[in-house]
């Protein structure tokens, strides 16, 4: 698979540009900055581009999954479900095709590793997210087999979903730096958590811990608020960067935790970018959601 670091070319929905003007102009204009070509996608429903884009493994391989995902089940969001197969064809990209239902939020690339949240499993067995302990041991490990097998690595790391989480999406929590080093949200155990979360932020961090050498904590400031869809904000959610190549540009949001976000990122970097990035979190994602990068 092509990983962020070897990307260099960005794609954003033609809804980014027509419902967020004035953040689609602060993001192309970073890209420019930087050297970083883009273009616009056309064709799609809405601006989280990266749920319903392929997955790219070379220059000229891309693979579609069925992009089916639960959240946007309702009859309000039938009007946002886009066909990512028209939108390819009308780039002129061939797109080799798979029955595995995914949300490209949800999967976090590596060399040779991939991670996704145990949604996996729930939605490929037709369960709801509560009903995640009725997937049984061997169930578990068909999935893994399986996803090792089309994604072409050696390894793959399920990791619990957080609660008032409403879409389960991997690159929310954690983002793989190499082979040795993960980055994940700074999750906090107390008492002010149910015993549920502090399980399941406890287990993840046991997980990651027993796949990755370093463990490095990104700044992460959880906003317990609804935003104008219903859905909570990704107000900050630092994690949710953009890396295309050596360079990362990463959400802020006004926040007293911005600076302390900067200062990780610029220790990970070479060239670190900031985007006020509350006009879009306000409906529960932030760049890498809304952006999708290949090797062109």
């Amino acid at each position: 698979m092509i990983t962020d670091r070897q990307t260099n070319f960005v794609y954003l929905s033609d809804q980014l540009k027509e419902k967020h003007l004035s953040f689609y102009y602060q993001l192309t204009s970073i890209l420019n900055e930087c050297g970083i070509a883009y273009d616009l996608l056309t064709n799609t429903r809405d601006i989280w581009c990266r749920d319903y884009m392929p997955v790219q493994f070379s220059e000229h391989d891309f693979l579609c999954y069925n992009f089916d995902p639960d959240y946007l089940k309702p009859k309000k969001y039938a009007d946002k479900r886009t066909d990512p197969e028209s939108v390819c064809k009308l780039m002129g990209i061939p797109v080799r095709k798979s029955k595995l239902k995914l949300d490209g939020g949800n999967l976090v690339k590596g060399e040779n590793c991939i991670i996704v949240t145990d949604k996996i499993f729930t939605e490929n067995l037709g369960l709801r997210m509560s009903e995640i302990r009725l997937v049984s041991e061997k169930k578990k490990a068909e999935m893994i087999l399986f996803l090792k097998t089309l994604f072409k690595v050696d390894t793959v790391i399920v990791v619990p979903r957080m609660l008032n989480d409403n879409y389960g999406h991997a690159d929310g929590m954690l983002r793989i730096y190499n082979a040795d080093t993960i980055l994940v949200n700074d999750y906090q155990v107390g008492p002010y958590q149910s015993n549920e979360q502090n399980k399941r932020v406890k287990e993840l961090f046991q997980i990651l811990k027993s796949n990755f050498k370093e463990v490095i904590r990104i700044p992460f400031f959880e906003v317990n608020r609804r935003g104008r869809e219903g859905d909570y904000v990704a107000d900050g959610c630092y994690i949710n960067y953009l890396q295309v190549g050596n360079t990362a540009i990463i959400p802020i949001f006004d926040m007293p935790e911005d600076d302390r976000a900067r200062d990780v990122f610029r220790k990970l970097f070479n060239s670190v970018r900031c985007i006020d990035s509350r006009e879009i979190s306000e409906y529960g994602g932030v760049i890498n959601c809304a952006t999708w990068n290949i090797k062109s």
